[in-house]
């Protein structure tokens, strides 16, 4: 969610001039229960940890300067990294042993006169998506196109966030076009340009939903920061470093382990365990010096700390208790076969989480909070009624969810309307480019890529409509000075 660390990066520039010269002498200032995301206070009644002069203060413990209150902040913000570990540790007990992890049946649940197996697929993919991902797809929704403000001012970004819809479908179709046509000119074409197109598309778009969520923790992470008063230009470079090296390491990992690509496919070969002359591989090269580099890099991270907490700097607990939670998870996740088949749920139903608290505090603030509660009451009719009470909320997050996004449903729809696909798409360009009609069908991966475009919608409206830094009134429902 890289418009919303844009977000958060401005609350923090926009504080710290005005703590820098709250005082002639230095010392720690209190910091307030509420943060300005949640009640609107001046950033001089926020406070912060300032600089302590080097050399001169004996060794302190950590010190937390929360978003919102210590406790919406270990619940929602930190604590939520906790969804992710329960289904680690759900995947680890349950799929060990099991030959196809993602669907061999755990057990089986009768239902009647029927017998439902229960797979891992069922209780960690299915659970999340349907009551974390896909509501939190409908968040965005609700805090667009059901707000006339939005309407009236993205009018025009709201209407084009619509072609992401497409993108799917056409980078799944164009490589069998483009075989099919130069079929017809009796050119022949590579034999594996018409499958080309699925893993490529699920292997960007996965890449991309990486990067949301790693640049969602960097908002938080550098609004911890801001919270704490750090400005040292040292700790900077250390943190950004670190970051860095912490959370993209892990995906050079996975991409250079020796189980990649996974069995259960979208992932395309790479071509880093192929053999090289003397038996070597560019993954067997890799996998040693990204360890060596993530390791030291956590090491040198750890000196660091140390060294500034024996200079008597405070350690900024929020900020490392984050990192804490985190990190750890995605190495795990990304460098463990069983737990990497369940790397999309894993590593995101943190990020979902924090999502929802985000966007409901700014519905709640902008259609129910501060003056004008009859104007309110009769402009924001269709958004108050979605976020009246975090059940209604929810309600129609999971309604989006079964009949738009994902559930036994859309499933439905994407066997037939892939199988009518197969029949009439397909099979028209095939006999176009004068090849055999039957064996080859991209029906139901064009189809589902068209359902992911709720997803690509998503990133792209989370670019403009978090602008904090040039949406007054974005600031003011963030409760950012």
């Amino acid at each position: 969610m890289g418009a919303l660390a844009e977000a958060l990066k401005y609350a923090g520039n926009r504080t710290a001039p005005l703590l820098e010269g709250a005082q002639s002498t230095p010392r720690r200032a209190g910091l307030s229960k509420k943060s300005p995301l949640a009640s609107g206070q001046e950033a001089d009644k926020i406070g912060a940890v300032s600089a302590l002069p080097p050399e001169t203060h004996a060794p302190s413990g950590p010190r937390f300067a929360w978003i919102a209150s210590r406790r919406d902040d270990l619940l929602w913000y930190i604590g939520s990294a906790g969804a992710g570990w329960l289904y680690a540790l759900l995947v680890l007990i349950l799929g060990s042993g099991l030959e196809r992890p993602e669907y061999d049946p755990i057990w089986t649940l009768p239902l009647g006169s029927l017998q439902v197996p229960v797979t891992l697929t069922l209780l960690v993919f299915s659970s999340w998506a349907f009551l974390l991902d896909g509501p939190h797809l409908w968040a965005t929704l609700g805090r667009t196109f059901l707000d006339p403000d939005e309407r009236l001012e993205r009018g025009g970004i709201l209407r084009s966030s619509f072609q992401w819809f497409l993108v799917g479908p056409a980078t799944i179709f164009f490589p069998l076009l483009i075989f099919c046509l130069m079929a017809a000119v009796h050119k022949q074409g590579p034999q594996w340009l018409p499958a080309l197109g699925t893993p490529l598309f699920y292997f960007l778009f996965r890449l991309w939903a990486y990067y949301h969520v790693v640049r969602q923790h960097w908002g938080f992470f550098r609004l911890y920061k801001l919270r704490a008063g750090e400005k040292d230009p040292r700790v900077e470079k250390a943190d950004l470093w670190f970051f860095r090296i912490a959370f993209y390491t892990p995906l050079g990992l996975f991409l250079a382990a020796p189980w990649y690509p996974l069995p259960s496919g979208g992932y395309p070969d790479l071509g880093l365990n192929a053999p090289l002359p003397g038996g070597f591989t560019i993954g067997g090269i890799l996998r040693p010096a990204l360890w060596l580099l993530l390791l030291g890099a956590a090491v040198w991270y750890a000196r660091f700390q140390y060294q500034e907490y024996r200079k008597g700097a405070p350690l900024n607990g929020a900020k490392l208790l984050l990192l804490a939670v985190t990190v750890p998870l995605h190495v795990a996740t990304l460098t463990n076969p069983l737990l990497a088949l369940f790397a999309i749920p894993l590593i995101t139903a943190g990020h979902n989480l924090q999502y929802h608290r985000i966007v409901w505090g700014y519905a709640r603030k902008k259609y129910f909070g501060g003056r004008g509660e009859i104007v309110k009451r009769e402009k924001y009719a269709a958004a108050r009624r979605v976020f009246s009470r975090p059940l209604t909320y929810w309600a129609f997050g999971l309604a989006f969810t079964f009949f738009l996004f994902r559930s036994p449903w859309t499933k439905w729809l994407q066997e037939n309307l892939g199988a009518f696909l197969d029949k009439t798409l397909i099979a028209g360009t095939l006999h176009f480019g004068g090849l055999p009609t039957q064996g080859f069908f991209l029906g139901e991966a064009l189809f589902a890529s068209f359902l992911i475009g709720w997803s690509l919608q998503h990133y792209y409206l989370d670019a403009y409509i978090w602008r904090v830094s040039r949406d007054e009134k974005v600031r003011e429902n963030l409760g950012i000075p």
